[in-house]
């Protein structure tokens, strides 16, 4: 693993970074979410993002990856993709 400072906290892919999460789900776009420590993984439909997300729906979705836990070790060291 490379050292901490090394590396960013979150890892957004290229073709979500700018989406606000509104968009993302009013385009039904499943969103991967992966941690570099432990490997977990989960996968957010876009029907658990429109009930989980109602505060967050104007953030993008860079803004919201910063804020992102790993639900397995908490690390906020997360990947996250389209699925």
């Amino acid at each position: 693993m490379p050292h901490v400072e090394n590396r960013p906290a979150c890892r957004v892919s290229s073709d979500l970074v700018a989406l606000r999460v509104w968009e993302v789900i009013d385009s039904r776009i499943n969103v991967r979410i992966s941690c570099d420590n432990c490997l977990h993984e989960a996968l957010w439909t876009s029907g658990y993002m429109e009930k989980k997300l109602k505060r967050a729906r104007g953030a993008t979705m860079f803004r919201l990856g910063l804020r992102l836990r790993c639900g397995g070790c908490r690390s906020n060291y997360v990947h996250v993709w389209r699925g």
